[in-house]
């Protein structure tokens, strides 16, 4: 509250004078009539029995007189316009420039650019200035940023709001122009640029061109703000091992200034915008970008759009997917024994060494090939003849939709036109040498690919030469099909459908016996632009493929949306290289058979972080507390306290006699003579002269007003000002929060912490706590594994990755967890954390659950969790000797079933995802003492070994389950 007070000013702070007026108003409406003349009347002795059933009030209550006062107060206040957290003046004179951001950086922080903004122009409404607004990025469209001014307040106002950030760079030097260009006719412009943080190429000389026109403020983000960019996997520079599984990579960019090891979530989506993985990764600044792996299945892997930060808008946290990245089945039929024994001479080596990254291989005879099911290409090095049912359901497949890829080569050119069979063009006999002894020609180069071919926009390098080909029959149609051509325009590659499927022929051996072709980067592209080609129906060949069209682009948030009337089709040469521009947005492009991601990350330059600045450039950061105007809210408390006065107005008038209060208005006696002399004289002992007595108790109406002041305080407790004091301690998703947030995420990425999810009750959480600390304690004294300390998480907010093992004591009074506490808990599960959960309750029944109330709970928790199959822990199973050797695992009690997965899912080395009990381990662990150290008899010390062996089997996996270690358990069985 003091805080509240120090922090707010009043714009017209003269009209909280009109509060002097406050006393005088107190006293006017305490007037009361005149009172009145005494007449005295003999016969009013016949009334002095009677009692008074209506009554008048002498005055107005106090405290009913307080709430007018309070609510005239407020009214006062309100009109004084108190500004909470008020925006700092702007320095200089004259008029204000607000230059923004709105690049692809600018949409990570754009709600705290444009919220920097709307002070800013508030204040410059307040000092009368002009206001002018320029954005660096081009609008859309357009090769310029938009500049607009000199304006109003609205306007500057209603033109911010309107803005959005755009998914391409900004083009500082466009920005510049617009500056020099349209140079105010008042000197003495004030700039405040409000940045995403990012040098993006030829800022200085913008700020030299802002400065010449006035001061200039640079407010940016704080560095675990700048902007996080998504960019093609790096390669790696160790060799991935063959048996390793497949895996679909990405990498996450930012500038080198980030703060090290930066907590960052990258989720793999669906085309149904389905989340399929998350990947929760710590960025270290000295190995930009990093690589984020997804272990994936290669089915999915296909069905996989898009990669996403989590936490993170606009098109720098997206990178989308095409067919570059897919992964195709393939077979290729080629002697598998042949092809790993003797590599260099082998054609299914040299094709496999090729399409490996972007396809699953299968290499087997063509009639196994035929047997699998889902291939979409299978490809055949140099063959002969075929028997005809191998032919026949070749052919089959191929009219069924497949792609069929066949290389040239001696066996091929023997074959004789009768012979001749599943080939996009007919062959002459033999083949065409162009070197040797006896040859006069030499060998040729490729011809650059026609805009109709399916590798136009490839680069050709000089010094890949052809020396022998088979030639394609001249006399036959050859319009359409001819795809490659080597310079002396004989065809190289050729294609045509067959059915519903496609005929693919290359003019060449896939060894380098014939030409450098596979040894070369374009043996790999064509490759793959053929692959692509499959499942694709015919009649979308042969489109013309010098520029690719528009069919999804991206909007300010990332997300995919139709093509505005602005997007221009993408040139297909280079397009890998092209940088999304005003008039190329990203997203996907295509034609025919070819779609291709356009992403903002491909080949953006390094990212660079803004550094030292010009001197007389003011440098900030932006505030996260913005100022309130608090008018609004005091009027609408100051309308509550007046229908609350309307309200006892009417129930007072109305006579009711049911209030839940009394008044407090006494009412007048009535002025009763006893007795009197003719004239009038009576004897007045019980007489008030008129006079009202005022006498009467006021006790309920302070009651009253006490109870109104604590409502009407806990009113005012709940505007925004005074939640937002609170907001930094209480949200976890404000800024200060996320910072603290990052610095825990640090601190627990780079030791060891036993954790615990936070129930909520006190008493169990503090317990938990204790226990797991004398637990860490034991396990520093007894084992290697040396725990820094104990935490408690909270699943909806915490990152559980850094903790392999988390204690969850059930309370009984769980409520359902939120979607995002869901996605997380199975996300820690799905990638190698273990969680214990204890019910507590001494017992958990053959199915799993029992009907108390801890198990109930676990019920709730579990239903919505992908979590596979449990049975009774075994015997033998690895958690009875990770450590000690344990038959049972008992904590404050002995008789529950213990409870872990059935079958280990692949890659968690044997450890189970989930260990149900009921035992109460941590209760346990919080009263064990050292008095019974090493005694099997007593009941806390076998629980302490039981933690020991959780925490044992968590970290180790099943090392133990090592028959080499089998002799030694037995000797200590003494078996």
């Amino acid at each position: 509250m003091t805080a509240l007070l120090t922090q707010t000013i009043f714009l017209y702070p003269w009209i909280l004078a009109s509060l002097l007026v406050l006393p005088l108003l107190w006293y006017l409406l305490r007037i009361t009539p005149p009172a009145p003349r005494l007449v005295n009347f003999p016969a009013t002795r016949f009334l002095s029995d009677l009692e008074c059933e209506e009554q008048t009030p002498s005055k107005t209550p106090w405290w009913i007189l307080l709430l007018r006062l309070l609510i005239a107060a407020l009214i006062i206040i309100a009109l004084a316009r108190p500004v909470y957290n008020p925006a700092e003046h702007i320095s200089g004179s004259g008029a204000l420039r607000i230059v923004i951001d709105n690049s692809w950086g600018g949409a990570q922080n754009w709600d705290m650019q444009k919220k920097a903004a709307e002070e800013a122009l508030k204040q410059a409404s307040r000092e009368n200035r002009e206001m002018y607004l320029l954005t660096t990025a081009p609008m859309p469209g357009s090769k310029k940023p938009l500049y607009k001014g000199p304006m109003a307040y609205q306007e500057a106002v209603s033109l911010l709001r309107g803005l959005r950030p755009m998914p391409w760079p900004a083009n500082y030097k466009a920005a510049k122009d617009a500056v020099l260009e349209n140079k105010p006719k008042k000197s003495g412009i004030t700039s405040i640029w409000l940045a995403c943080g990012l040098d993006e190429g030829g800022i200085k000389p913008l700020i030299r061109a802002l400065q010449s026109q006035g001061g200039l403020t640079y407010i940016k983000p704080q560095a675990h703000n700048l902007p996080l960019l998504l960019r093609p996997a790096k390669k790696s520079k160790h060799k991935i091992p063959k048996k390793q599984p497949s895996q679909i990579r990405i990498a996450v960019d930012a500038p080198h200034d980030i703060p090290d090891l930066l907590p960052v979530s990258v989720q793999a989506v669906s085309k149904d915008n389905d989340i399929i993985d998350i990947q929760p990764i710590a960025i270290s600044k000295n190995s930009l970008p990093e690589n984020v792996s997804f272990d994936i299945a290669p089915a999915q892997q296909n069905d996989t759009a898009m990669f996403r930060i989590n936490g993170r808008s606009g098109a720098g946290s997206v990178f989308l997917m095409d067919n570059r990245f897919k992964k195709h089945n393939i077979g290729i039929a080629a002697p598998k024994e042949k092809t790993e024994s003797a590599p260099l001479i082998s054609a299914g080596y040299y094709i496999k060494r090729a399409l490996e990254p972007y396809a699953v291989i299968d290499i087997d005879t063509i009639d196994e090939l035929l047997k699998k099911d889902g291939l979409s290409t299978i490809i055949l090095p140099d063959s002969g003849a075929m028997a005809p049912g191998t032919l026949n359901k070749l052919e089959e497949w191929v009219n069924d939709g497949g792609l069929l890829l066949r290389f040239s080569g001696p066996k091929l050119s023997q074959m004789q036109g009768g012979n001749q069979y599943l080939l996009p063009v007919r062959l002459k006999a033999g083949d065409r040498s162009l070197t040797g002894s006896l040859s006069w020609e030499e060998a040729q180069p490729i011809a650059p690919f026609d805009e109709n071919s399916p590798f136009f926009g490839l680069d050709i390098s000089p010094d890949i030469k052809i020396k022998r080909q088979v030639l394609a029959d001249p006399v036959q149609d050859l319009e359409g099909k001819i795809w490659a051509r080597l310079a002396d325009g004989t065809p190289l590659v050729t294609g045509a459908p067959m059915g519903k499927g496609l005929l693919v022929l290359i003019h060449t051996t896939a060894t380098p016996e014939w030409s450098d072709l596979a040894l070369s980067g374009l043996y790999v592209h064509m490759l793959k632009r053929i692959i692509d080609m499959a499942g694709i129906p015919v009649q979308n060949l042969n489109i013309n493929r010098k520029y690719l069209n528009p069919l999804l682009v991206m909007d300010s948030t990332g997300n995919l949306v139709a093509p505005a009337g602005y997007v221009q089709p993408l040139a297909a040469k280079n397009y890998n290289k092209f940088i999304p521009d005003s008039f190329h947005p990203p997203g996907i492009y295509g034609s025919g058979n070819m779609q291709i991601a356009l992403n903002i990350g491909t080949s953006l330059p390094k990212l660079k972080a803004v550094g030292t600045l010009p001197s007389g450039v003011i440098s900030k950061y932006y505030d996260t507390r913005y100022e309130l105007d608090m008018m609004p809210y005091i009027l609408y408390l100051a309308i509550f306290l007046y229908l609350i006065d309307w309200l006892i107005m009417i129930a007072i008038m109305s006579g009711l006699s049911s209030l839940p209060f009394k008044t407090g208005i006494n009412m007048p006696h009535i002025n009763r003579g006893h007795g009197g002399d003719g004239n009038g004289n009576g004897n007045n002992n019980n007489r008030s002269n008129g006079k009202a007595n005022t006498t009467g108790k006021s006790s309920p109406a302070a009651l009253l007003f006490v109870l109104l002041s604590a409502f009407t305080l806990t009113l005012a407790l709940t505007l925004p000002p005074y939640r937002l004091l609170q907001a930094a301690e209480n949200n976890p998703n404000s800024s200060n929060g996320s910072s603290a947030q990052i610095e825990k995420d640090i601190k627990y990425s780079t030791d060891l912490y036993l954790a615990y999810v936070i129930t909520g009750d006190n008493k169990l959480d503090s317990t938990t706590k204790q226990g797991l600390e004398i637990l860490a304690d034991v396990l520093t004294r007894r084992t290697s594994v040396e725990p820094n300390g104990v935490t408690g998480v909270n699943p909806k907010y915490d990152t559980l990755a850094f903790f392999p093992l988390i204690y969850w004591a059930l309370s009984g009074n769980e409520k359902p967890l939120s979607g995002k506490a869901l996605q997380n808990i199975q996300n820690y599960l799905d990638h190698g954390g273990t969680i214990i959960f204890d019910t507590r309750n001494g017992s958990i029944d053959e199915s799993g659950f029992s009907k108390s109330t801890g198990a109930g709970n676990l019920q709730k928790i579990t239903k919505s969790l992908n979590i596979p199959p449990l049975t009774p822990i075994p015997e033998d199973h690895v958690l009875g000797k990770s450590f000690y050797l344990l038959d049972k695992f008992p904590g404050l009690y002995d008789e529950g079933t213990i409870w872990v997965e059935q079958e280990s899912i692949n890659g968690r080395d044997g450890v189970s995802s989930v260990i149900i009990g009921s035992n109460d381990w941590a209760g346990a662990w919080s009263q064990y003492t050292q008095k019974y150290y090493y005694s099997r008899e007593n009941q806390s010390e076998m629980a302490i070994r039981t933690g020991v062996n959780m925490v044992m089997y968590a970290l180790t996996g099943n090392y133990k389950n090592d028959q080499v270690h089998l002799p030694y358990i037995l000797k200590r069985l003494d078996k």
